[in-house]
């Protein structure tokens, strides 16, 4: 079964992947200095990489490294929700036996969440579980730990998805001239896993962040939305049944455009993922067409929409 796009919960699962820049010709843009660096087109094969990167194992690479750009963001969207509706006395929780516990400090302001199978009341179909502690110590770097966090969501009795995470980060507010929103910059030890449930069977994914960062424009009406520009990257772990190992991400032309109907395909962008022995993975975006090649070759060309299916089972995600 391919990963469905169709649940309110679409931007977890479209958390699946969104990729960069114009195939041929380079992407028209300005923003080269976003999310580049050492990983980027050109530069050396950072320190520390240890998954060698193949045409076997390049799409799940770029799968799950492109689904790793939203878990942080998204998550600590969806925990928001929720605090903010305590901090305001609403109800939090659909079900009579859900428990959200909120602690505030002394100036008002969160310092401490906790969640037993509260379900969600704006989409019944998502529960929460697990400790958040907030520490606004600095204000314009306000960082939250997550313990024994999952967030669940049952789309149906055959489907369902689950995001777990332990270790915590940091959201930095809009800067002058960021043209994002937000940053999301986690610690070393983030991990994260998603598991992915139907009938058939299930299957887990997961990831370690290392000294990550991801740029991202949270100006979205509501949470089935792609986010309209994405970048980032830092060093990554990867582990699933297509590829284990670390890895380095980068976006050197951030992700724009998100093209209506699925949270894979972006108009323009470039996503860039370098691994052991200088081996390398390199998907780009121009309009409705992607591009992927594989330490310097292409692979794979033509509409990103039609290539998705194809692409979801060599991640190991359609079951």
């Amino acid at each position: 079964m391919l990963l469905s796009f169709s649940s309110e919960f679409r931007p977890a699962g479209l958390l699946l992947l969104a990729l960069t820049l114009a195939a041929c010709g380079g992407s028209g843009n300005d923003h080269d200095d976003v999310g580049g660096g050492d990983g980027g087109p050109g530069g050396e094969v950072p320190d520390g990489t240890t998954l060698l990167i193949d045409t076997d194992n390049a799409a799940a690479v770029l799968v799950h490294a492109r689904l790793a750009l939203e878990i942080l963001p998204r998550l600590q969207r969806n925990a928001n929700i929720l605090v903010s509706q305590g901090l305001n006395g609403t109800p939090t929780c659909d079900n009579p036996d859900g428990v959200f516990q909120l602690t505030e400090d002394d100036q008002g302001a969160p310092a401490e969440a906790v969640f037993e199978d509260c379900v969600d009341p704006l989409y019944p179909s998502r529960a929460f579980d697990g400790r958040i502690v907030f520490d606004f110590t600095d204000p314009n770097r306000p960082y939250s730990a997550f313990s024994d966090y999952r967030n669940r969501i049952n789309s149906s009795s055959s489907f369902s998805q689950e995001w777990s995470l332990s270790g915590g980060f940091s959201i930095r507010p809009e800067d002058a001239g960021n043209a994002f929103g937000n940053a999301v910059i986690a610690d070393a030890n983030v991990i994260s896993n998603y598991t992915l449930s139907t009938d058939h069977g299930s299957v887990m994914v997961g990831y370690r962040f290392q000294d990550f960062e991801v740029l991202f424009d949270s100006t979205i009406s509501n949470l089935s939305q792609p986010l309209p520009t994405l970048a980032g990257g830092g060093r990554l772990f990867l582990f699933n049944d297509a590829a284990e190992g670390w890895v380095r991400v980068s976006t050197p032309h951030r992700l724009t455009d998100p093209l209506p109907g699925n949270g894979f395909c972006y108009g323009n962008g470039e996503l860039v993922v370098d691994g052991a022995a200088s081996s390398r993975v390199q998907l780009d975006y121009s309009g409705a067409d992607l591009m992927i090649s594989v330490n310097g070759v292409t692979v794979i060309s033509g509409e990103c929409e039609a290539l998705l299916e194809s692409l979801m089972a060599q991640a190991g995600l359609a079951i």
